[in-house]
């Protein structure tokens, strides 16, 4: 994945508008919407500043957490009258919310 959808998220998911960033970084605004756009690369430098900024480690800035959860569905039947189940560890509010946006795409709202 690229880091500019990455950046979007951060950006949006903390209510930051992109001049704010900018600013914090001390660039201009069209630096950092390329830098969202994937039209212009980062600067080493200022990795370590979107990662402070943001409040994350450097790795998050560039992993992409969407392919974390995968969902299959196996239907066995038990003869011996067991219950099949699941057991699901979220470990932050981030993956929760993950897990209720692909359960909802998966399966849909009701």
């Amino acid at each position: 994945m690229k880091i500019g959808k990455n950046l979007i998220n951060l950006r949006n998911k903390n209510n930051f508008t992109q001049q704010e960033v900018a600013d914090y970084l001390n660039i201009e605004r069209k630096t950092y919407v390329n830098w969202e756009a994937d039209n212009a690369p980062i600067k080493s430098t200022y990795i370590p500043m979107l990662a402070k900024f943001f409040k994350v480690e450097i790795n998050d800035l560039f992993c992409d957490k969407s392919d974390r959860i995968v969902i299959k569905q196996r239907i066995i039947e038990n003869c011996d009258e067991s219950i099949n189940g699941i057991v699901i560890l979220l470990t932050d509010k981030d993956a929760v919310n993950e897990l209720v946006k692909v359960l909802s795409e998966r399966f849909g709202k009701k």
